[in-house]
């Protein structure tokens, strides 16, 4: 005698059920980041740009959840009511694209949004930011403000382009102190850390030339908070060589003052 297979209705059931655990779980994976529960609302939009970038995404993955977790559950009742298949069907099929095509059809703006923030930078730097070293007088100062601007720019126009945002307010910063302008220079640098925490180098190299260009305009105390915030952040044993030959020279500026070659 053969054993009792499943009906495909069963697998389909079966199949079905498991979407909706999943999309259970992944909602009160949401929930556990503990945001307001007022955010957690299906009626709020999910295009909203004022909350920061980690919730967005938890309350965007809550609202998928919400929904793919409802339509699949529609599915299996109807499925256990008798419905047609072709009505379960499009009940699956609906979840689906809720889940998955919201996402997708955001891939690709992101992607342009990417290469155009890339080329404005790659553009910005070739164009005007290296030739300013090169060039004196007036031409050098009409460089430099043309580089502040379309860096700028790329800070208005692509703020969520952190790769590229982070690189160009630090720039900007550079060209801020070639300019002479210390204070604004230091503002720049500074915000790096702010808004962008998470790329280590740009930080890095954010404190360090604040560090420094507040310590060759005799700003010693101020540039020793810079230096300080490099060794608490950076002094690791795992980290790359040039890392830690920056923070052997905050090191050095905290302890003796003078790096090599200085005295």
């Amino acid at each position: 005698m053969r054993p009792n297979r499943p009906g495909k209705r069963d697998l389909k059931l079966s199949a079905i059920r498991s979407l909706t655990q999943r999309a259970q779980r992944l909602s009160q994976r949401s929930q556990s980041q503990k945001l307001p529960s007022a955010l957690l609302s299906p009626q709020i939009l999910l295009s909203r740009q004022d909350f920061p970038g980690r919730d967005r995404l938890w309350l965007r993955l809550h609202h998928y959840a919400f929904l793919c977790a409802n339509l699949s559950a529609l599915c299996v009742k109807n499925l256990a009511r008798g419905f047609s298949r072709p009505s379960a069907f499009l009940s699956l099929c609906l979840g689906s694209l809720f889940f998955f095509g919201c996402d997708s059809s955001k891939q690709k703006p992101s992607q342009q949004r990417y290469d155009a923030a890339k080329a404005l930078f790659e553009q910005t730097t070739k164009s005007f930011h290296i030739p300013a070293a090169e060039a004196k007088g007036a031409e050098r100062g009409k460089l430099l403000e043309q580089a502040a601007a379309a860096y700028g720019e790329l800070l208005g126009k692509y703020p969520e382009q952190d790769y590229w945002a982070a690189q160009a307010l630090r720039s900007l910063g550079n060209i801020r102190a070639a300019q002479a302008n210390v204070n604004e220079a230091i503002k720049h640098y500074a915000t790096v850390e702010k808004k962008y925490p998470q790329h280590d180098f740009e930080v890095l190299m954010a404190w360090k030339s604040a560090a420094d260009l507040l310590w060759e305009t005799g700003r010693h105390d101020e540039a020793k908070g810079f230096y300080q915030k490099i060794v608490a952040r950076f002094d690791k044993p795992e980290a790359s060589q040039v890392v830690k030959t920056v923070v052997r020279g905050s090191t050095i500026r905290l302890t003796d003052g003078n790096l090599p070659g200085e005295r």
